[in-house]
């Protein structure tokens, strides 16, 4: 699933928003679970703080590559009403439940904004953690590496002979 402007747009508008709560019934079958994950993903690309909000557990540990982690909050701040992606393309998505909590891995290919109108491609595996709620899927935890590609290439060390 690649999120495009115009894919952010027509969610932005809200299409999305009726993804992040379902009836409890529909809520058991993976399809509502992977409309949470492309809601999330789109949420993030938008920085739809209200939509975020719904689909971020309270208790959200969210841990990046580098170690860092940060909270529910700590999300919101950084990404609501913010386009803090210029890309954000997971693919390979695998999705394992078991009852109300489910796992999903996937591999994201994305550019971050960074200051002064630069941009940052990397490729990252990812792996979450989501709970069911009446009536919907949250993300409650999140983890992710940094693959070693051409992406991330100036972020990768250097070889010493």
């Amino acid at each position: 699933m690649t999120i495009s402007r115009r894919g952010a747009l027509t969610y932005a508008a809200g299409a999305g928003v009726a993804l992040a709560a379902v009836p409890a019934h529909a809520a058991r079958g993976n399809a509502a679970l992977e409309a949470a994950l492309t809601t999330l993903h789109t949420a993030m690309f938008a920085g739809d703080g209200a939509v975020l909000d719904g689909v971020l557990h309270p208790d959200l540990i969210y841990m990046h590559s580098s170690g860092f982690y940060q909270t529910k909050a700590d999300v919101m701040r950084d990404l609501s009403g913010k386009q803090f992606f210029a890309a954000f393309n997971p693919s390979g998505i695998r999705v394992q439940r078991t009852g109300d909590t489910a796992l999903a891995t996937m591999t994201v290919d994305q550019v971050k904004n960074i200051a002064g109108g630069k941009s940052r491609a990397s490729q990252i595996k990812v792996i979450y953690t989501l709970i069911l709620r009446p009536g919907k899927w949250q993300l409650l935890g999140r983890c992710s590496a940094l693959m070693p590609s051409r992406a991330n290439a100036a972020d990768a060390p250097v070889a010493k002979p």
